[in-house]
């Protein structure tokens, strides 16, 4: 009988193992040589930023943590906890406490929320615009204007008692944004009558400084094809994927001047 070598001894020594240096991970990259997994992507990214940065001999220590059971977002040195209800900024040598929201009942909670930054180039007319701010859609159909800084509410915006809103999304960064609907579902009573519900969701676009609405559109399937399951708003560009993996483009100002034109 002979016994096979472990597997710790097939390894190669410390010394023998080479890693590679930044310069070879962007060339790799360069060359087309990555995963096409996002994951695993965003790891070589970081690899490569922390060879640029770090000495070699750099120790981290834990100097501050925090749990929290929802999603922690970070965005622009501030930490979010608890669905955007508490907030920390990380600029410090130890995070601080910005401010805190009062605790609201699930019906209330804050379903989404947008980092709002005045442009450089701009200069705007109130001066509350001219710093930080949160947009945040809560579950009840409210759209808040928070002060990033402090939490204040700067405005509000009651979006529909018709339509459940649900998610947000910038259509030009730090210009226009846009609200997506919940997808409609065919309920038991049209069921039972025969009627076909064609409505797969509704999309609303804002202007952000200042907060005003640049108009709501109906995603009938009727217009944009029966296999229509998702749609996103991008540079003015209004994106319909289907089932069938195909995806439409559409001018979403071109739609909005169009359905002006035809009420003026």
């Amino acid at each position: 009988m002979c016994a096979l070598p472990s597997p710790r001894a097939q390894r190669p020594p410390a010394c023998t193992r080479t890693s590679k240096n930044s310069c070879a991970l962007l060339a790799s990259r360069y060359n087309g040589s990555c995963s096409n997994d996002f994951g695993r992507l965003l790891a070589s990214n970081l690899k490569i930023l922390r060879n640029i940065i770090l000495k070699d001999d750099t120790e981290f220590i834990k100097v501050w943590s925090k749990t929290s059971k929802s999603l922690i977002s970070y965005e622009s040195g501030r930490i979010y906890f608890d669905n955007y209800r508490c907030c920390y900024s990380s600029l410090l040598p130890e995070p601080e406490l910005l401010y805190e929201l009062p605790r609201t009942p699930k019906t209330e909670k804050i379903e989404d929320a947008l980092l709002c930054q005045c442009p450089l180039e701009n200069v705007l007319p109130n001066a509350s615009e001219q710093k930080s701010c949160l947009l945040t859609l809560t579950a009840n159909n409210w759209l808040y204007l928070l002060s990033a800084d402090t939490g204040e509410t700067l405005q509000r915006v009651y979006l529909s008692s018709r339509f459940k809103f649900r998610s947000l999304g910038w259509d030009s960064s730090q210009e226009t944004f846009y609200v997506k609907s919940v997808q409609c579902k065919q309920t038991a009573l049209e069921r039972q009558a025969g009627v076909d519900n064609n409505i797969l969701m509704r999309v609303a676009a804002f202007q952000v400084f200042p907060l005003q609405l640049v108009g709501m559109l109906e995603i009938n399937k009727k217009v944009f094809g029966k296999t229509a399951v998702d749609v996103l708003l991008s540079q003015g560009v209004l994106a319909v994927s289907h089932s069938s993996k195909l995806v439409r483009l559409y001018s979403f100002e071109y739609i909005v001047n169009e359905v002006m034109a035809y009420y003026i």
